[in-house]
């Protein structure tokens, strides 16, 4: 049976095995050097969009609600470790210890942070999302992360938890909410007027909401 968000057994340890070995590609920020420089504006939208899902991550309600769930099926300190580690990330950013040079040096910086502030399964599943995330927008032409860019780098992601963890959709994990997102999401027009780019977007992230409902009525196999 795959892990699931409250095992904290297999490779999905910090300790080693495959996700440490994710984990380390990530290298220092500075490697990440050969993608296209952000500009000031990318910089400042970047370090806000980060800051504003460390605040969603990290508030009271998200966390005891995430605690909450978990106590029935796991050691119920799901949330908590969330919010650990998006506290932890939101303090570097703050205080300058998280590089914006890139969008790939960000992811770096991003799977570097979850590894080392939330530990556990948690901290690994992210290490290798943002890893792999990080990897497919410095492969991207430019590096610059378009629409295309990122949603290849988020299914590149996905990928890369589905390969280590063994997940699939009906498992009850992070995949059965970013599976309907993608799925959704991918079919957008990046060239269509900005206002219809994001109204796409937002019937996107209902289709995720809707696969992490569902959730709640899964079974075991």
């Amino acid at each position: 049976e795959p892990p699931r968000a409250d095992d904290d057994s297999g490779i999905f340890r910090d300790e080693g095995g495959a996700a440490a070995a994710v984990g380390e590609s990530a290298g220092p920020p500075g490697a990440l050097s050969t993608a296209s420089p952000m500009g000031d504006a990318e910089r400042e939208l970047a370090r806000r969009a980060v800051l504003s899902a460390c605040a969603e991550v990290s508030c009271e309600e998200c966390r005891d609600l995430c605690d909450a769930l978990d106590r029935r099926t796991g050691d119920g300190d799901c949330g908590t470790t969330l919010a650990r580690g998006a506290e932890a990330i939101a303090k570097d950013v703050s205080e300058g210890r998280f590089d914006f040079s890139s969008w790939p040096a960000a992811a770096a910086c991003l799977a570097r942070s979850v590894q080392v502030h939330m530990g556990g399964t948690s901290g690994a599943i992210y290490n290798i999302l943002f890893t792999a995330a990080g990897t497919s927008l410095e492969e991207a032409e430019d590096g610059r992360p378009t629409l295309v860019r990122i949603l290849n780098a988020l299914e590149a992601g996905l990928a890369a938890v589905q390969k280590y963890g063994g997940a699939v959709p009906g498992d009850r994990t992070l995949v059965d909410a970013l599976v309907p997102f993608l799925n959704s999401a991918k079919t957008i027009d990046a060239s269509s007027p900005p206002e219809s780019v994001k109204a796409s977007l937002l019937e996107s992230l209902a289709r995720a909401e809707e696969g992490a409902e569902g959730t709640k009525g899964m079974t075991d196999a």
